[in-house]
């Protein structure tokens, strides 16, 4: 048994607000293992902002909003760079640069994990082609 529980002041909130609340709560509980779980403010934003970050990414991907920096690593003996790794960023048109930490896990739970990993796929092997033409020969980590 879990249960979400939540203060409501009638003539403030209205029964949408208080499900939701509830629902926070809930998900707490669920998530902690526990009987029950407060609502928290606190939580409910991070949850809100988890949603908003999922249903962004879609058009984030058609609007170029996502981009790829490469992390170079370096043979010790001589400091060439042999190789990079591939980290992708999001610079969220309203929130601004939005952290791989908290956007990954997010999207990791939904669908739209699949289509993010191809476009970073497609985008990183591109990129390595482009360097291989230019001559320049490195392995890169994704």
């Amino acid at each position: 048994f879990h249960a979400g529980i939540c203060g409501i002041t009638l003539g403030q909130h209205n029964a949408d607000e208080a499900i939701r609340r509830m629902l926070v709560g809930l998900n707490a509980a669920i998530n902690s293992r526990s009987v029950f779980r407060w609502y928290s403010e606190t939580r409910d934003a991070r949850t809100r902002r988890g949603y908003r970050l999922a249903t962004d990414a879609r058009e984030a991907l058609q609007e170029k909003q996502f981009h790829l920096v490469y992390q170079p690593r370096f043979r010790a003996s001589d400091l060439t760079p042999v190789a990079a790794e591939v980290l992708i960023r999001w610079n969220h048109p309203q929130l601004g640069a939005v952290s791989p930490a908290e956007f990954i896990p997010v999207f990791e739970r939904t669908a739209v994990m699949q289509g993010i990993t191809r476009w970073v796929i497609d985008q990183a092997l591109d990129q390595c082609a482009a360097w291989r033409a230019a001559g320049i020969g490195l392995t890169l980590s994704i």
